[in-house]
């Protein structure tokens, strides 16, 4: 899998090229003549103390915070996988690119991505837009120690793509043997961390009432544990029994969490139980 970097994504949107896109979607024309004054006559300085630099226009960018800039981003990049063939899968979310294939053979999956690689490179130049290759990285799955330790030769832009065997993508960490071991760690950390705040308002004295810890724990705690759950929880089962057990120490906050993530949600009780 290798996981792709845009180079200042919305910074490289092609105004015009946008615009064309917008016409094959078959957006009517009085939303592309609003989306064209929307992008045209942008200008940005910069004040430092009483001094303010010279306005400098845009010819091509979304703009930085805009409300439509993450649509029309995603409608410019939204066809960067087309031309790829059926034997390559994809993940696309905004500027997060996630592009993988799969065979017996490293070799073969080499060869095959490196294929794809080469399309996206021939999109990127006729689209005006920059992958960063010293950004773009690679994991190879495989359940072989063996096929695992291969290293493939993967080229982007004439830059041989690094190897990361624990990346990170959509906030989830992965790893080569897809335990999601470490993907784990960085939950229970987390959820640790969390915790240790929650309990500080759970004095049974002079602590927060047990609707407030309990509405506190849903969206502050548990959140965390169920982000992707569906996809790492199954396969991370197994270092569960690892987890810190001093999670919920004072009774009153035991009780409240077991509550809250037992009753509420059993799939991730086994994370602090």
């Amino acid at each position: 899998m290798v996981l792709f970097d845009f180079s200042k994504a919305f910074d490289k949107v092609w105004k015009d090229g946008l615009l064309w896109k917008l016409i094959q979607k078959g957006l009517p024309m009085c939303m592309r003549k609003w989306i064209r004054e929307y992008l045209s006559g942008r200008e940005s300085y910069v004040t430092l103390n009483s001094t303010q630099s010279r306005n400098e226009s845009f010819k091509h960018r979304v703009p930085q915070g805009g409300v439509l800039s993450p649509k029309l981003f995603i409608l410019f990049i939204g066809d960067i996988v087309k031309d790829l063939g059926p034997e390559v899968k994809v993940s696309l979310f905004a500027d997060d690119l996630a592009v993988w294939v799969q065979h017996e053979e490293p070799k073969e999956c080499e060869r095959l991505m490196q294929l794809a690689i080469g399309k996206m490179e021939q999109w990127a130049k006729k689209w005006r837009m920059e992958l960063n290759a010293a950004k773009t990285e690679y994991i190879l799955f495989s359940n072989s120690n063996r096929k695992s330790k291969w290293e493939e030769h993967l080229v982007l832009n004439g830059q041989q793509i690094k190897r990361n065997d624990t990346p990170k993508f959509l906030g989830v960490r992965f790893d080569w043997n897809i335990t999601f071991t470490n993907h784990f760690k960085q939950v229970k950390d987390k959820m640790r961390q969390r915790l240790r705040a929650l309990r500080a308002v759970s004095h049974k004295r002079w602590g927060s009432r047990t609707e407030d810890l309990r509405t506190l724990s849903i969206g502050f705690v548990r959140s965390v544990a169920e982000y992707a759950g569906a996809a790492w929880m199954t396969a991370a089962f197994a270092g569960a029994a690892n987890v810190d057990k001093s999670f919920a120490s004072r009774e009153r906050f035991k009780e409240v969490f077991v509550q809250t993530l037992y009753l509420a949600a059993p799939c991730t009780y086994w994370l602090w139980s």
